[in-house]
């Protein structure tokens, strides 16, 4: 056979097997587009139509997705936001604790908290309808919540923050509060859908007599929270990471020097950090 004749034979073969393949692919690209379809109409039909994207944290899929209806804050004053000038507890605030004795209400929901900006991040309409309770009571500390726990949780949540350490340091050891801050964050744990475990903020240690430091309970939280798979956010790292990041910047302008509590910079970085570790858009 000629050189031509055979050229040509096996240009009308490519030719025929390049359609053949686009034909199958077509039916492929088809065919798949109509299960897509299907899935979204059955989604529709059951009006479970969810956004999943691998770049979402887990927590932004579910509000994304309307599967979050409460948030509730466990913590101290840190939670509560003191360390703002314009931080107060309004008499006509909701109760967020009382147990027959003690008494206590939620903290103004208008201060530059870190606490206050998370509340106004999920309150977008597109989140849909969240109750969000910030129940950060001045002086409290993880044991005493351990003590208090069905005063500030029911059996069953959606998503809870909890922040504790910082008073703990006043009293017991180390280890008391490992053992302490491990059993109230399994029993969080268990009453939760999604529990994000946070250690505070560094903190001058000269101002009182302390049995451990803040970088003690940052180191407390992030082996429990390893071994137990939690959700951990550090902002002990945080607040040093930025003091790194910004050589200008002093501890002084960002926490108390004679106290524990985040000024108005310390509160918005400890937001910033959330919504880095938490992937928030």
């Amino acid at each position: 056979m000629k050189k031509s004749s055979m050229f040509t034979l096996l240009m009308l073969i490519i030719s025929v097997a390049i359609i053949f393949t686009g034909k199958i692919y077509q039916e492929y690209q088809l065919k798949d587009m109509m299960i897509s379809v299907d899935l979204n109409e059955d989604n529709k039909e059951n009006g479970t139509q969810e956004v999943i994207n691998e770049e979402y944290s887990e927590f932004y899929e579910m509000l994304i997705n309307d599967k979050v209806s409460n948030i509730t804050l466990l913590g101290d004053s840190i939670t509560a936001g003191v360390g703002i000038p314009s931080h107060s507890t309004p008499p006509e605030n909701q109760v967020i604790f009382y147990n027959g004795e003690e008494e206590f209400k939620e903290s103004a929901l208008t201060t530059k908290s870190w606490a206050n900006d998370l509340r106004n991040y999920v309150n977008q309409p597109k989140f849909g309808d969240i109750t969000f309770v910030n129940k950060g009571i001045g002086g409290k500390s993880g044991s005493w919540a351990l003590e208090n726990i069905d005063y500030l949780l029911e059996d069953k949540e959606d998503v809870v923050f909890v922040m504790y350490g910082t008073n703990d340091r006043t009293h017991g050891s180390l280890e008391d509060y490992r053992t302490n801050i491990t059993e109230l964050l399994e029993t969080v744990d268990e009453r939760s859908n999604y529990m994000v475990v946070m250690s505070p903020p560094p903190s001058a240690n000269d101002y009182y007599e302390f049995y451990f430091s803040p970088e003690d309970i940052d180191s407390v939280l992030k082996e429990v929270s390893e071994d137990k798979g939690y959700n951990f956010i550090s902002h002990f790292d945080g607040i040093n990471n930025y003091l790194q990041e910004n050589p200008d910047a002093e501890y002084s302008d960002l926490m108390q020097t004679e106290g524990a509590h985040p000024i108005e910079l310390g509160y918005k970085v400890m937001w910033n950090t959330i919504k880095t570790e938490l992937e928030l858009e």
